[in-house]
């Protein structure tokens, strides 16, 4: 069995456009996050989230994602979509830092258990946020998953540092639009 992923067909001409920057500031590669879960609303290929992986010592974007849950099944968040693009640009099984590399997660919202999870089994070494889980839940009614209590704590644990609430208004605005739009609210589970 062969798994195939494939981004929405919108996603090849947005990284044309985007891959030779160089992206220094934390909010300039925010930006870029938010921007890709809007053109997610607005082309409906999937859940309002958008996310990049950073090679933060040379500012440049190796992977991208954008939520694929709708087309290509539940595991395919945007976190999830670039570490996965990251690791397959770069031809390597995982995103440890060396003297040469050291690679962040930027996403515009906080990350789900699965993603968290994903996250730490990735070899990141940061993770930016935008929106919080909080405002995942109570805007769109996206169950996030079983999380720790203090996510932030569990990750610099395992020697990731965490940046919160990046351009929290922006993602929080595009969880409203895609709401307005009627985007589908997937993954509910009632817990007891």
């Amino acid at each position: 069995m062969k798994l195939i992923f494939e981004h929405p067909s919108w996603l090849s001409s947005f990284i044309r456009q985007k891959s030779k920057g160089v992206y220094r500031q934390e909010c300039e590669q925010m930006a870029l996050a938010v921007e890709l879960a809007r053109q997610n609303v607005i082309h409906q290929s999937g859940g309002p989230f958008g996310a990049v992986v950073v090679d933060s010592l040379r500012n440049k974007i190796v992977g991208w994602g954008a939520n694929s849950v709708l087309s290509s099944g539940s595991i395919f968040h945007a976190e999830v979509c670039a570490l996965w693009d990251a690791q397959y640009r770069l031809g390597v099984a995982s995103l440890e830092s060396t003297p040469k590399h050291q690679y962040a997660l930027v996403t515009s919202a906080a990350p789900c258990a699965m993603c968290a999870g994903a996250a730490v089994w990735s070899g990141v070494a940061r993770i930016a946020t935008g929106a919080s889980t909080s405002d995942v839940e109570h805007l769109v009614g996206f169950d996030e998953g079983p999380l720790p209590k203090d996510i932030v704590r569990e990750f610099k644990k395992r020697g990731i540092a965490v940046k919160r609430n990046v351009l929290r208004q922006e993602c929080c605005e595009v969880l409203r639009e895609y709401v307005s739009r009627g985007g589908a609210v997937y993954g509910r589970r009632r817990v007891a």
